[in-house]
């Protein structure tokens, strides 16, 4: 009960940091991508590791109520930046050029916290990466008509972007075969609906692709089933 009351705190405390700091998606960024990477995994009992980073709070006992908050937040934030984006379109290129690079931080945030799965490999955080990576997904593809609309001018950097969340579907994809094979209920009760947010992300990719005359600058193919080490599997 302590524990579960430390991580509420922890949690809340954590949101009011996020969402009172000068920039929210650069704090996001910064956390997602450079400090809970350098968290040990559950396996590990290094002191030294837990405190390097420089936040007394995160540790392996807190590790997931860092990650559900920067999942929360970062979905929030990106929902905000959608609807922006989608009254940005006419406006000057400058307008055009900050949403954009708040997409691409949003993006990045989100595939560093999917990858993180490969090393805390408890079920409670691949659930949670499964049920935020199809609500992220769900919001992201609500972007696409923006997307659409700027890539003339960002071509390069959409694709690069795409290419970037694939990497987090493939590991999502890859959690769901496990947890299936494995039958974790906790994870396969939220595969069905995750399923069909990515099923209607590569459709719209496709089509993006397609409508833009760009097919060859995103490679997308059948790919050999691998574990999240990257060790090819049987199907």
């Amino acid at each position: 009960m302590f524990i579960a009351c430390q991580g509420d705190l922890i949690a809340r405390i954590l949101q009011i940091y996020l969402r009172n700091s000068e920039s929210t998606s650069v704090l996001l960024d910064e956390l997602a991508c450079l400090v809970l990477p350098q968290v040990a995994s559950l396996k590990s009992k290094s002191t030294t590791q837990e405190l390097s980073h420089g936040f007394p709070t995160l540790c392996s006992s807190t590790f997931h109520s860092w990650c559900r908050v920067l999942h929360e937040e970062n979905l929030g934030n990106f929902n905000k930046m959608i609807k922006q984006a989608l009254k940005t379109t006419s406006q000057s290129g400058v307008a055009v050029e900050n949403v954009m690079d708040e997409i691409v931080k949003s993006v990045n945030v989100f595939v560093s916290l999917t990858n993180i799965c490969k090393i805390h490999e408890k079920v409670a955080m691949h659930a949670m990466a499964v049920k935020y990576g199809g609500r992220f997904i769900d919001a992201f593809l609500k972007a696409f008509n923006f997307l659409e609309t700027q890539f003339g001018q960002h071509g390069g950097d959409i694709v690069k972007m795409i290419k970037e969340l694939q990497k987090a579907t493939r590991i999502i994809q890859t959690i769901c075969a496990e947890a299936k094979g494995y039958k974790r209920t906790m994870i396969t009760s939220k595969i069905p609906a995750t399923k069909r947010s990515m099923e209607r992300f590569l459709f719209q990719v496709k089509a993006l692709l397609e409508h833009c005359s760009n097919v060859e600058r995103c490679w997308i193919g059948n790919l050999k089933h691998k574990d999240l080490h990257g060790h090819v599997v049987s199907s």
